[in-house]
């Protein structure tokens, strides 16, 4: 019996040790993981532009747009423009009028947009109040840069968010209605260091004013996903002011410093390539590509 313990002692100890590697092993493959989604999804804006004169998917395009009309009541997003490209969907056509969004059935399809094991599908949490879950078929962990003539002007009317007669998904930090174009891929200047897609939880980032310039943001004070430092889950888009996920790779209990300085969330690039970023990085290619103007952490 004695025996039998040390034995089971030594398992003990023994697992104990290896946890953590396997778990940092497990952490290491969902971010390689991510990384081949991401460069699929540029795949996917490359063949786009292709077809479409070399312009790119708007992060949102809503009804009511007089320049750029659709049918009442429609809705067409970044994922959506890009699902034949990416999926086994062959024909636009299919699916591009269907009232408000693609069918979580249809959306789910693909496994590059929801190519991120570490996503983490909050059920029954309402993000903005109105009872659509984080976890929904337009929320699929990845969200597309408004901002591409950062750090020139950052007006409504320079983003790839059209705004019709819909009201605004764009929560409390907007302070007025988006009008914004389509933009060709070659608009989008610096291409190696300019931010396409980032990991966040909305499908597309929203930065507050303050956050978008480097002598007015303090990454201390101005949170980003999880360090929102609020309750619930639901008010998530209202108390961070930069819209990305900057643990999603990091180890549990990872501090806010932390991740603003190492490498816990994935990004594409407009020129294609993706990589392991920090929020500081991920900073600097939304605002300021090919620059260095990201603050440090106090």
């Amino acid at each position: 019996m004695v025996e039998l313990l040390v034995v089971i002692g030594i398992i003990a100890v023994l697992i104990g040790l290896l946890l953590p590697s396997l778990q940092s092993a497990r952490r290491q493959s969902y971010q390689v993981k991510c990384l081949a989604s991401l460069k699929e999804i540029g795949n996917g804006f490359a063949m786009y532009a292709q077809e479409n004169k070399g312009v790119w998917p708007c992060a949102v395009h809503d009804y009511g747009n007089p320049t750029y009309p659709l049918p009442t009541g429609r809705m067409l997003r970044w994922q959506d423009r890009l699902l034949p490209y990416i999926s086994n969907i062959n024909n636009v056509e299919d699916y591009k009028d269907i009232p408000n969004k693609v069918p979580d059935d249809l959306m789910k399809k693909t496994s590059v947009l929801w190519g991120c094991p570490a996503y983490r599908l909050l059920e029954g949490e309402s993000p903005n109040g109105t009872g659509a879950t984080i976890d929904d078929e337009v929320r699929t962990g990845y969200s597309m840069n408004v901002y591409p003539e950062l750090p020139g002007p950052s007006l409504n009317k320079n983003k790839p968010y059209i705004q019709g007669s819909n009201p605004p998904y764009v929560g409390s930090l907007a302070t007025s209605v988006q009008t914004g174009r389509y933009y060709k891929a070659v608009e989008w200047r610096k291409s190696s260091d300019h931010l396409l897609i980032g990991e966040g939880l909305a499908y597309f980032i929203q930065m507050s004013p303050a956050a978008r310039v480097g002598s007015t943001f303090t990454p201390a004070s101005m949170p980003w996903w999880p360090y929102q430092n609020t309750a619930p889950i639901s008010r998530w888009e209202t108390n961070c002011y930069m819209w990305v996920e900057g643990s999603r790779h990091a180890p549990p209990g990872t501090q806010q410093v932390t991740s603003w300085n190492k490498q816990y969330m994935n990004a594409l690039y407009c020129d294609g390539h993706a990589a392991a970023v920090s929020v500081r990085e991920a900073w600097q290619g939304i605002c300021d590509p090919g620059g260095n103007s990201a603050p440090k952490y106090p």
